[in-house]
This record gives C-alpha cells, sequence and structure tokens, in this order.
C-alpha cells in the first residue's frame, strides 16, 4: 500500500482544490474504490472530480447502477448499495468494465467486494464533525 494523499477537507471549495490535485494521478485505466459511511460523501466526491473533466450533471449510480461519462477520459461510475449479494455483484460483470482500459473507474460501496484481486487506488473518506478526511492509496 502506497499513500498517495490525505487531507481534511473543511468545505465544498476544499474539496473541488483536493479532486483538482487528483485529476494528473487518476489516468485512464484506474480503478478507484471508495470506503465510506452513508452520507459521508462519496458522491460529492466524484461529482466535485467530475466537475473537472467538464461533466456538470453527473448524479448518483443508486438506481442505475452504472452511469457513464463521455468526459476526457471517460468514466464510469458504479454503486454497488443496492446490490445485496456476491451473486448481485458478479452479475454486474465488473471484469467487463475494466477491460475498458480507456474508461476510469469510481466504485462506491466497495466493501461489498469480497474478493478484490486487481490493483486499484482506495479512497477512504471519514467523518470528523462537519469536516471529511479523505485518505488516497494505491493498493
Amino acid at each position: 500500500m502506497k499513500n498517495l494523499a490525505k487531507e481534511t477537507i473543511h468545505s465544498l471549495s476544499e474539496l473541488d482544490g483536493f479532486t483538482k490535485s487528483l485529476v494528473p494521478i487518476l489516468k485512464p485505466g484506474t480503478i478507484c474504490l471508495f470506503y465510506a459511511e452513508m452520507g459521508a460523501g462519496k458522491t460529492t466526491f466524484v461529482k466535485s472530480f467530475m466537475s473537472h473533466l467538464g461533466v456538470m450533471d453527473s448524479s448518483s449510480p443508486t438506481y442505475t447502477l452504472v452511469n457513464e461519462y463521455g468526459s476526457s477520459p471517460p468514466v464510469y461510475h458504479i454503486d454497488l448499495y443496492r446490490l445485496e449479494s456476491e451473486a448481485a455483484i458478479d452479475s454486474l460483470d465488473l471484469e467487463y468494465y475494466f477491460s475498458q482500459s480507456q474508461y476510469l473507474f469510481f466504485i462506491e460501496w466497495a466493501e461489498k467486494l469480497i474478493d478484490i484481486k486487481f490493483p486499484h487506488i482506495a479512497i477512504s473518506i471519514t467523518q470528523q464533525d462537519s469536516n471529511r478526511i479523505i485518505d488516497v492509496s494505491l493498493r
């Protein structure tokens, strides 16, 4: 595990600055797994990052499971929250998505992935009062 960044975020403008600093790091083919409690800011993080790629209308894929954005690089934003079993996650066919190496991947609720065998960037968001501590590491 290699720590890439760690920041305490006090406001949305600080989050925007932080996500902007990650744009050069998160290249096509990068798989980003989000670890955080409900309401900690996973989707807000993705929305902020997407704004730096010129996408202003990104949204949570909680009900669609997968949102695709034609940004540069293109992005798949995947939300595993509603998937109750390993079989349901398998039916999503993440291997197919990951074979699209020109894409950047954001996966919310990564805790549901039982056996992670691929290199990825883990993004942990921890709430501390009204602040968020964001830890980004290569695994």
